[in-house]
């Protein structure tokens, strides 16, 4: 008996073959079980997937490389309705999938941290949400269609180390505290090459930076993507809210490419499932995002469309923070200040260094 697990539109199924399944066997009993017709299915597996050829009735299922214990992935790839639940093919009209919410923004919290954003700029800024997962909203679906997949937010916590969340999501999934590690690779790169990564590029001495990179707190941008780019040898892609602008990290170095999103002070990640109704979220199971794909060609600009087109659905529920107009309060002083130009001049005229958003 060969037993393997079924991903389809509808959700995950099991199925039962016997050892002398063929290809017609797999393809009627997926039809069966997902609703997904045999002329509309296409079916992968393994890691990365790969795409398993059903042209052939009659080759068995062993010879085609799926044995027990697989995880098939299912989409229709003809546009052909499933049903809410698994449930026999039908020959009705197609239904379109509700359209996503978007994301509410949530309300401002203090944080006491320092930020390099993706652009290079430097500031005060403060994070939306708060520092702990339990205090942020439920997460909504922020999904884009590109090709047979879909584009899916994947939320990280705002704990100053949004950025190392999400690109060790993407990048080194299933590590255990894979953000610390990061920051760990990013200090020891700044070390190691003091010339490139000056006091004139980093604002303070190599070894003052790394140590705070090195530690809980510092907030990463432009500087630690661009080292993470290299050290992964991947494009990091970060798709700006507010603007809708992609900054490249690595651009035209590497075949691979992974996605983040920029909220003016905060990052999220970007993955793509076959199923557009994925309720993953933080905190992550390990298995729970084991058939998203995580990287993609870095020659196909497609998923940049679909990236830019999450952007556009958060921008219009304004979740981002316009760091030119928000409004901070000194720490230190009680000063109330405007945007964070205005914070950098602050922190330069005194040494303060501490700085809250408010409403």
């Amino acid at each position: 008996m060969i037993t393997v697990r079924v991903r389809g539109p509808a959700g995950t199924t099991t199925l039962r073959l016997e050892d002398t399944a063929v290809a017609r066997d797999l393809v009627e009993a997926i039809a069966r079980e997902t609703g997904v017709s045999a002329g509309a299915q296409e079916v992968k597996f393994g890691r990365p997937l790969k795409t398993v050829d059903l042209s052939s009735a009659d080759t068995p299922i062993k010879a085609l490389g799926i044995a027990s214990g697989e995880v098939l992935v299912v989409a229709s790839v003809a546009g052909v309705s499933t049903p809410a639940r698994p449930a026999p093919a039908t020959n009705g009209p197609a239904s379109s999938a509700p359209k996503p919410a978007p994301a509410p923004a949530p309300a401002p919290v203090a944080r006491p941290a320092s930020e390099r954003h993706a652009d290079g700029r430097t500031g005060q800024a403060r994070p939306l949400g708060g520092s702990e997962p339990s205090e942020r909203p439920a997460p909504t679906r922020v999904t884009a269609r590109f090709g047979d997949q879909h584009l899916i937010l994947r939320r990280v916590p705002d704990d100053n180390s949004c950025l190392f969340h999400a690109a060790a999501l993407v990048l080194t999934p299933g590590v255990t505290d894979g953000a610390t590690k990061l920051r760990r690779i990013v200090a020891d790169a700044i070390l190691a090459d003091p010339v490139t990564y000056s006091e004139a590029v980093l604002g303070q001495p190599p070894d003052a930076y790394a140590k705070k990179m090195a530690g809980p707190n510092a907030w990463g941008g432009a500087i630690e993507l661009a080292i993470l780019s290299d050290h992964a040898q991947t494009e990091i892609d970060s798709v700006d809210i507010k603007s809708g602008r992609i900054d490249r990290f690595g651009e035209g170095r590497w075949p691979s490419r992974v996605l983040l999103v920029y909220a003016g002070i905060h990052y999220d990640a970007l993955t793509a499932s076959f199923v557009a109704e994925s309720d993953a979220q933080w905190p992550y199971r390990d298995d729970a995002l084991a058939f998203d794909v995580l990287s993609f060609d870095a020659s196909d600009d497609s998923v940049l469309i679909a990236a830019q087109a999450i952007a556009d659905q958060l921008r219009k529920a304004h979740a981002y923070t316009d760091t030119a107009t928000f409004t901070l309060k000194c720490g230190d002083c009680g000063k109330g200040l405007t945007g964070e130009k205005a914070a950098l001049e602050h922190a330069k005229l005194t040494g303060h260094a501490s700085f809250t958003e408010y409403s």
